[in-house]
């Protein structure tokens, strides 16, 4: 009963839960709970479900993975002759010995004696993959399991390559590859690199909240790559606006959202006041309303911080567990509509 369940949330769109989450911002603005006259914009992060990227750990997940549905394809056809090796073992000792010496020279040898590996690996899949279209006669059944091995296989090998060289860009070259470049993980591949100053990187997508006074997550705009703030400041207006029905009168978020384009537009948009976490900038004055509203603003962005926490916490949000990149942010939309139905009932009750 409950796997019946979850399998069905999973399959509801997203255009579905945002429709979801706006019915429930306007039964709170029915029922007077939600205003929508002042809101609060801030990003986070939310990870993928992977383990953490290394160029050699990536190598033997490659390997063992292609491994894996070639052994498979000689268990499920037997009458057919394939030819491969079974290379998992040696991948794996070599990217524990990368990830346990604190020798560079160690580890450059190592990672040459892994990208020797990950070449046949490679190849052998790729030889495989073709014997996979080429069988013919199957019975249906067969047919499918044989369409399936070629799918699974077709998305490793799409990566294969890739890792393979950034392996030795970043392993022998010692390059630097730049993010977007960068593969972190073969099973959720739309993983991207999120970098906020001086913290750890995450690996997942950065999405940006914008909440009511109500508590309220009003909407969330989910963005690939690692966008900066000031890029998602008008579109989380907007966004909010079309949800609402207008467009809130005060505005309160970080410095991370400021640039004068923005306060032009939001004023352009109709926005009365507006508070960017303590960047008063002679060119923003005109923005504010006076000191005791901006002081109001800062104190009540304050409150996202622990939005955030504790749809975390409590809803999931710290780290997805549903499969791809439209999956991720149908996780996201449920975590967020599962928090409004939980504020919606405890304002309700009273």
């Amino acid at each position: 009963m409950f796997n019946t369940l979850a399998e069905n949330v999973k399959r509801i769109r997203v255009e579905t839960w945002k429709a979801i989450n706006t019915t429930l911002v306007q039964e709170a603005l029915d029922h007077k709970i939600e205003k929508g006259r002042q809101i609060r914009i801030d990003t986070t992060g939310v990870e993928s479900m992977i383990h953490h990227p290394t160029d050699s750990r990536l190598i033997w997940d490659c390997v063992r993975v292609a491994t894996r549905l070639m052994v498979g394809c000689r268990e499920a056809f037997p009458h057919v002759t394939w030819s491969f090796a079974n290379h998992t073992r040696r991948a794996k000792r070599r990217a524990f010995k990368i990830a346990n010496t604190s020798k560079a020279s160690v580890r450059t040898a190592a990672y040459r004696d892994l990208l020797k590996v990950g070449q046949p690996g490679l190849e052998d899949g790729r030889q495989v993959r073709t014997q996979l279209t080429l069988l013919a006669g199957l019975a249906w059944e067969d047919q499918t399991l044989a369409e399936a091995l070629q799918r699974d296989l077709d998305a490793v090998l799409a990566l294969f390559p890739r890792i393979l060289e950034q392996c030795r860009r970043r392993g022998i070259d010692g390059e630097s590859v730049p993010a977007e470049e960068k593969v972190v993980s073969i099973f959720e591949p739309h993983t991207d690199i999120l970098v906020k100053g001086q913290r750890e990187p995450q690996f997942g997508h950065k999405i940006c909240l914008t909440g009511g006074t109500s508590n309220l997550i009003l909407d969330c705009i989910l963005e690939r790559g690692n966008p900066a703030d000031t890029s998602l400041f008008v579109p989380a207006l907007t966004n909010t606006r079309d949800v609402l029905g207008h467009v809130p009168e005060r505005v309160a978020t970080d410095g991370g959202f400021f640039s004068q384009a923005n306060a032009d537009e939001a004023e352009a948009l109709g926005v009365q006041a507006m508070d960017f976490g303590g960047k008063r900038k002679n060119t923003l004055t005109h923005h504010v309303v006076s000191a005791r509203i901006q002081r109001l603003l800062r104190r009540f962005r304050a409150g996202i911080e622990g939005v955030i926490s504790a749809t975390k916490r409590a809803y999931g949000l710290d780290r997805c567990t549903w499969r791809g990149w439209d999956g991720f942010q149908r996780y996201v939309w449920s975590a967020i509509v599962a928090w409004n139905l939980q504020v919606l009932a405890r304002h309700l009750v009273g």
